[in-house]
C-alpha cells in the first residue's frame, strides 16, 4: 500500500480516519484517494484566510475548481521561493510546476507500507542535500512566535533571511516562558508547529529512503515563507524599507527542531500502519483534531458527531465554551461532548454564567426572539440618510500585484452599493451602484475614483457596512495609495457605522453614545436561526426569505476564486463572471437593506 505525506497527516490525526476513507471509497466504487499530495493544502491555508471567527462566516467545502483557481498563485510562490533560495544560498535548486516531476523519496517498512513524498525544493552535491518546503504563509507567524515580555520575543532569530531557533543558553529572558513556545513547535494542532509537523514528515521519509541508498551526506531542512515586511514598487520590482532584507522570501531553518522530532513521528508510522492493517471503526471520540471549534473541521465530522452540525447543538452556545459545575468546577466544551451533553438543552440552566448564553438558551426554550429595544432604537438614531449600504469584495494574492501592496494584501477589485434616499426608499435595482474589474490588471484608481462619486457626503449621511473594520482598513490603505481622494475617502472614515455593531453588541460603538459598562458585552439581538453567528447570511433568513442559493456565485471565496480566474480568460468569459459578480455583490448590500429595515419593523411592534 502506498502513503503518500499528505495521507500520512490526515492518518494521523485519528484511527477512524483511514476506515471511513475506505468506506467512502468503496461506496464511490472507486479507487480514489482523499488525501492525494495533489490536493495541495497550501491553497486551503490561502483560501482559509477569508473566514473570520469573530463574524461568524460559515466555512464552505472548497471546489476542485476553486482549489484550480488558485493553485497558480501557490505555484508563483513556488517559483518565487526557488529562485531566491538560490541567491540566499548560492546553490541550484530548480523548480517544477508540476508536483510529479519534483525529487521523491520513498521507502518501504517492515510490513510492506511505502511511504513517499515529493519535495519543492532540492539541491544534492557530494558534500550536503538541502531540502526545503514552501508554505504559503507570512514570517508574521515567525516574527510573533514567542513569549510577550512588553512586547513580542520571537525564539528565532533573522540572518541573512535566513530564521534559525535561538539557543534557550542565549535566552536573556525566562526559560520556562522560552520552552513552553519551544514546545509549541512539536505540537502538530499548533499554528506553526503543523508545519514543523509536515517537514519531518518529510525528513522522516527522506532519511529512510537515504539509509536505504547507504547515502550519509549531511542534510539540511527549511521551510520557506513570505517575508511580510516586502511590498510592491512603483516599477512592479519588490522593495523592502529595511535594505539589509534582500529577499521576498525568509527560509526556517528547521533542521535541529524535526531531527527530535522522528522518533515521534516514528511512532506515529507505526501507530498508522497498526490501524490500517486492523481497519477497525473505533467509536468517535474528541481529540483536538477534530477541530470542534475550528474553522475547518475534519473531513469526517459530519460522520463522527453528526448531531453536532445539527440545529441546537452544544456548539451553537456564543462567546466561548466553558460551563461552570458544581463548586464552580470548569467544563471546556470537549469535556462536556464526552459526558453526553450534545445540545443546547442538555446543559444545566445553573452552569451557564455567561448572560448572553443565558439569552440564547431562554430563546430556545420560548421559541421566542429576543431584542434590546433600548440599544437598538439608540442606534438606529445615529444612522443618517442618505445611506450607503457598502461591501467590497477583496484578492489577497500570495505575492504582492500591485504598488504598495504586501504579501496577502487585501486588494479591492469590486464594489457594490445600495443608495437609501430616506426612511425605505430604496429599489433592488435602480438604487444600485456596483463596481467590478474588467481584467487582472491594476484598477484599483478606476475604483477608488467611482466609490468617491458614489458616496456624497458633503451634507451628511452614512455608509453603512457589516463588519466594520474590513471596509474600514481598506479605505484607509486607499488613502495611502491614492492621497488624492484622501479628504473624501477621510469622511466616509468618519460617518461609516457598523450595522452588526447594531445587531450584535458594539460595545465601542455603544460605550461612545453613552451606555454604561453593564450593558455594552450584551447582545442587542438573537433568533434561534442564527445558531450563535452573526453573519449576514445567518441573519438573512430571520428578516426575509432572500437567499444565495439561487445565485452562480454564492460567497466570498467563489467570488474571489472568480476573479482569480480573469488571470487567463477572454473577455466574453470575464463578462460572465462579472455579470455574476455585480449579482452577489449586489445581493449583500441588498441584504443589509432588508435586514435594517426588518430590524427596524420588529422595533415598531414591540
Amino acid at each position: 500500500m502506498d502513503i503518500s505525506k499528505t495521507s500520512f497527516k490526515e492518518y494521523a490525526k485519528c484511527e477512524r480516519i483511514y476506515p471511513l476513507t475506505e468506506i467512502y471509497r468503496k461506496k464511490l466504487n472507486q479507487k480514489v484517494n482523499l488525501f492525494d499530495d495533489n490536493r495541495n493544502d497550501d491553497i486551503l491555508e490561502i483560501l482559509s484566510r477569508f473566514f473570520d471567527s469573530e463574524t461568524g462566516e460559515d466555512l464552505i467545502a472548497v471546489s476542485d475548481s476553486e482549489i484550480e483557481a488558485m493553485l497558480p498563485f501557490y505555484k508563483d510562490v513556488e517559483r518565487v521561493a526557488l529562485e531566491n533560495a538560490k541567491e540566499i544560498f548560492k546553490k541550484d535548486f530548480e523548480y517544477f510546476e508540476n508536483t510529479s516531476d519534483q525529487k521523491k523519496f520513498s521507502f518501504t517498512d517492515e510490513n510492506g507500507y511505502n511511504f513517499y513524498c515529493y519535495l519543492d525544493g532540492y539541491y544534492e552535491d557530494e558534500n550536503e542535500i538541502i531540502v526545503i518546503e514552501v508554505k504559503s504563509i507570512s514570517s508574521t507567524k515567525i516574527n510573533n512566535f514567542g513569549p510577550t515580555i512588553g512586547k513580542v520575543h520571537p525564539i528565532f532569530k533573522k540572518e541573512n533571511n535566513i530564521y534559525k531557533l535561538i539557543n534557550i543558553n542565549d535566552w536573556k529572558y525566562d526559560s520556562k516562558k522560552y520552552q513552553k513556545y519551544y514546545e509549541k513547535l512539536f505540537d502538530r494542532n499548533d499554528g506553526l508547529g503543523k508545519y514543523v509537523f509536515d517537514l519531518a514528515i518529510e525528513r522522516y521519509i527522506v532519511e529512510r529512503s537515504l539509509k536505504k541508498e547507504n547515502n550519509n551526506k549531511k542534510v539540511s531542512y527549511y521551510l520557506a515563507v513570505l517575508n511580510s515586511n516586502f511590498y510592491m514598487g512603483k516599477d512592479c520590482k519588490y522593495y523592502c524599507p529595511n535594505q539589509e532584507e534582500e529577499s521576498v522570501i525568509n527560509y526556517i531553518d528547521l533542521t535541529e527542531v524535526t531531527e527530535k522530532y522522528l522518533e515521534k513521528i516514528d511512532y506515529i508510522k507505526d501507530k498508522i500502519v497498526k490501524n490500517i492493517s486492523e481497519n477497525k471503526l473505533l467509536s468517535p471520540v474528541i481529540k483536538p483534531e477534530c477541530e470542534i471549534s475550528g474553522k475547518k473541521h475534519c473531513e469526517f465530522f459530519g460522520v463522527c458527531f453528526k448531531e453536532l452540525l445539527e440545529k441546537n447543538s452544544i456548539l451553537d452556545y456564543m462567546e466561548g465554551k466553558f460551563f461552570y459545575g458544581e463548586n464552580n468546577c470548569v467544563y471546556r466544551i470537549k469535556d462536556m461532548i464526552e459526558k453526553g451533553y450534545k445540545t443546547i438543552e442538555s446543559v444545566p440552566r445553573s452552569w451557564i454564567k455567561n448572560p448572553n448564553q443565558l439569552i440564547q438558551r431562554d430563546c430556545y426554550e420560548s421559541g421566542k426572539e429576543y431584542i434590546n429595544k433600548e440599544k437598538i432604537v439608540a442606534g438606529l438614531k445615529e444612522i443618517k440618510y442618505p445611506i450607503y449600504h457598502l461591501d467590497f469584495e477583496a484578492f489577497n494574492c500570495p505575492l504582492p500585484r500591485f504598488f504598495m501592496e504586501k504579501p496577502f494584501f487585501q486588494s479591492v477589485f469590486q464594489f457594490s452599493i445600495h443608495i437609501e434616499a430616506s426612511d425605505g426608499v430604496c429599489d433592488i435595482k435602480r438604487d444600485n451602484v456596483s463596481f467590478v474589474a474588467n481584467t487582472f490588471s491594476d484598477q484599483r484608481e478606476e475604483l477608488v475614483k467611482k466609490l468617491v462619486e458614489t458616496i456624497d457626503l458633503s451634507h451628511g449621511g452614512t455608509v453603512l457596512v457589516y463588519n466594520k473594520a474590513f471596509e474600514y482598513n481598506r479605505i484607509c490603505e486607499f488613502i495611502k495609495i491614492f492621497p488624492k481622494y484622501k479628504e473624501k475617502l477621510e469622511l466616509m472614515l468618519t460617518h461609516m457605522i457598523d450595522l452588526e455593531d447594531i445587531i450584535h453588541k458594539g460595545s465601542k460603538f455603544y460605550e461612545k453614545i453613552g451606555f454604561n459598562e453593564d450593558e455594552l458585552d450584551k447582545i442587542n439581538f438573537y433568533d434561534n436561526y442564527q445558531r450563535g453567528k452573526y453573519s449576514i447570511k445567518k441573519l438573512l433568513p430571520v428578516f426575509s426569505d432572500l437567499s444565495y442559493s439561487s445565485l452562480n456565485i454564492k460567497n466570498g471565496v467563489a467570488a474571489l476564486c472568480n476573479y482569480a480566474k480573469f488571470r487567463y480568460l477572454d473577455k466574453e468569459k470575464i463578462e460572465e463572471i462579472r455579470r455574476d459578480l455585480i449579482e452577489y455583490c449586489g445581493q449583500d448590500t441588498w441584504s443589509m437593506v432588508v435586514i435594517l429595515r426588518g430590524l427596524k419593523e420588529k422595533i415598531k411592534n414591540i
